[in-house]
């Protein structure tokens, strides 16, 4: 069943993040060489403007909910091992069994095997989707360990995590620490936006500002300040926050229904685990019969997402379920 706005925020983000791993084939930055198609380039950059953060978002909130409203994750070992069952399983398990092999059949493994599991797995420098899950873990445990002060100190924390989001663009890669460092402030957001229960506010119709706000800041930040470096993470901060909160608005103002929704929300986290690897494969397949960019990015999105479903479908049958993070 859906309810309420936190299950209606991942319902888009989760649609958001397959939409733009399939629109992305055609942005210069993918595996998969396309040609360049810039409305769907366009489409990318904005998709890429906020959907991450709003996904930390939606984890901040519902740690919120789950810490301070229902009094969980007071035993830090168990939190912990909690955690290493939900993200670090399915990482390194979809990393060998998923991610690698399909590298390896694209080709696109150029370093000796060691190597690229070393420097793309362990150290998780370029562990393509699967960054999240190490980068989510990192915050969690770092998040709750001083929690209590970030629940006392909501000013200072803001400055802390703002400070922490600027430094992420000096900060190592590994193990994710620069992605774990620029994304706590989306975390904190999602954990402020409970704590000072911000839903009636970002219900109201004016908001709808925020809409407009973002779309005018995505353009700004791939228009007008191409040349000025120094202002693109303000810009890109910017951009995600007003996404995070234009999100935030459609979702209390509109109704989302009906069993693909509710799919969509029950299999959310075994469609991330397992849609790029099958967008991957299928323009690797498709890529010398694509003539219409649009009509074959949107036949893929829709056979990604499906062949999702059948993929955590069987992994649930086979009782692999630890494999998709616990969940039956």
């Amino acid at each position: 069943m859906i309810v309420g706005s936190l299950d209606k925020l991942k319902i888009i983000a989760t649609l958001l993040v397959v939409l733009g791993h399939v629109t992305r084939m055609y942005s210069g930055a993918s595996i998969i060489e396309m040609p360049h198609e810039s409305i769907l380039m366009w489409l990318t950059d904005f998709i890429y403007s906020f959907h991450m953060p709003l996904f930390v978002f939606i984890s901040g909130a519902i740690y919120y909910i789950g810490k301070r409203e229902n009094g969980k994750y007071k035993d830090e070992c168990k939190f912990i091992l909690s955690k290493v069952e939900r993200l670090l399983i399915p990482y390194l398990c979809f990393a060998i069994l998923w991610v690698l092999p399909t590298m390896l059949y694209l080709g696109k493994v150029e370093t000796d095997l060691l190597s690229y599991i070393r420097q793309s797995y362990l150290l998780g420098i370029n562990s393509r989707h699967l960054w999240y899950l190490m980068m989510i873990f990192v915050l969690f445990i770092a998040f709750n360990h001083f929690e209590s002060y970030f629940y006392r100190y909501t000013k200072f924390s803001g400055g802390i995590f703002l400070f922490l989001h600027f430094l992420s663009y000096v900060a190592p890669s590994y193990f994710q620490i620069s992605a774990t460092l620029k994304y706590l402030i989306y975390f904190y957001f999602g954990y402020i936006y409970k704590q000072k229960d911000l839903e009636d506010c970002l219900k109201n119709r004016y908001s709808i500002i925020f809409v407009i706000l973002h779309l005018v800041f995505v353009l700004l930040q791939y228009t007008m300040i191409e040349d000025i470096s120094f202002i693109h993470p303000i810009i890109n901060l910017i951009t995600s926050l007003f996404g995070i909160i234009a999100a935030v608005f459609i979702v209390l103002n509109f109704q989302l229904k009906g069993v693909f929704f509710k799919k969509v929300l029950n299999y959310s986290y075994g469609i991330y685990l397992y849609h790029p690897m099958i967008i991957y494969l299928l323009f690797f397949w498709l890529k010398d019969y694509i003539h219409i960019a649009w009509i074959c990015s949107l036949v893929i999105f829709v056979i990604s997402i499906l062949a999702s479903f059948v993929f955590v479908s069987v992994t649930r049958r086979l009782r692999l379920s630890f494999m998709i993070g616990g969940y039956k």
